[in-house]
């Protein structure tokens, strides 16, 4: 009995964020998503998109079997969980167990994604799985633009018999909106982001690190511009030229930036987000790399402080 419920278990927990039948192993993949379904279209989500704690909800059979728990997503392709599972125990009673697991996810900007988790069961042992997801609803809130809700679809069968195993996903009200009492508190909580607004900098050839080759200088150096609007989109022009085009998310003390087109985006595979901590004081922006593989924007970004325009 003891044996039969842990597989229960094991299937609920992937009926929620993931999908493997242990009676049923198979080689697993899990690639970044722009290359696991339909073509991307530009201008779309990022992991950034999915950020926040998503209350799930699980069913294995007819009511056989059920979990229900909380994730939490960083915004940045990691993710936390904790589950509660009810499944059938000895003489008819109901059997309680926690669990927890942990991964990593992938969105591509048409919406669809991979998750790859990792759980522990309640005998203490380890396993890992996949599924397939697609965001079905988003909204704007305040400089974020997130998935609230999620659906997805385990890529092997339940049990023998072919169960399909699905998860659905809701994103919870952050805490510092839900408990804003009145309008003003209301507006407060939003303007903790990066407020949107034009910046602007220059650099100077002796702003370029040595380490960049010469036919950079040119490229790098000059009259700096960058636009945030309050959709969570940017732009940043030089000289006058827009010259990257994107959209961005932020919090209370950093901003993820993705490019999306432009003829100086970031167009090396993995390069095109990069992570800052920002600080606004003085109507100065100043800009702090966290992560970024795409030095050259790492370098406009940090060189100087970007003063506030009108």
């Amino acid at each position: 009995m003891v044996r039969r419920n842990l597989y229960i278990i094991a299937l609920l927990a992937l009926a929620l964020f993931s999908g493997r039948a242990l009676a049923q192993p198979q080689t697993l993949y899990h690639t970044p998503l722009e290359q696991s379904g339909s073509p991307a279209t530009r201008g779309g989500f990022t992991n950034a998109a999915f950020q926040g704690n998503y209350a799930g909800i699980g069913i294995v059979g007819a009511n056989m079997a059920g979990v229900v728990g909380v994730c939490h997503m960083d915004g940045n392709g990691r993710f936390e969980c904790t589950f509660t599972f009810n499944v059938p125990g000895e003489e008819g009673e109901r059997m309680v167990f926690p669990s927890t697991g942990e991964g990593e996810y992938w969105v591509n900007s048409n919406g669809t994604g991979v998750a790859h988790e990792i759980i522990t069961l309640p005998d203490g042992s380890i396993d890992e799985f996949d599924l397939d997801f697609v965001i079905t609803r988003a909204e704007a809130i305040g400089s974020y633009v997130v998935a609230t809700e999620v659906i997805g679809m385990a890529r092997q069968a339940g049990d023998p018999s072919g169960t399909l195993l699905t998860s659905h996903l809701t994103r919870l009200p952050d805490v510092g909106m839900a408990l804003a009492t009145s309008a003003e508190e209301m507006e407060t909580a939003q303007q903790a982001a990066l407020p949107p607004g034009i910046y602007t900098t220059t650099l100077a050839a002796e702003d370029i690190p040595p380490a960049f080759p010469a036919e950079a200088i040119p490229l790098l150096s000059g009259a700096w511009e960058m636009n945030f609007t309050d959709a969570g989109r940017f732009t940043v022009a030089k000289d006058d030229e827009v010259v990257v085009e994107g959209h961005y998310t932020s919090t209370q003390d950093e901003v993820v930036l993705t490019d999306e087109r432009g003829p100086l985006a970031c167009g090396k595979p993995g390069a095109e987000t990069g992570r800052y901590r920002w600080q606004l004081a003085d109507e100065m922006l100043t800009l702090t790399v966290v992560a970024d593989e795409c030095d050259g924007r790492a370098v406009i970004l940090t060189a100087h402080p970007w003063p506030a325009q009108e």
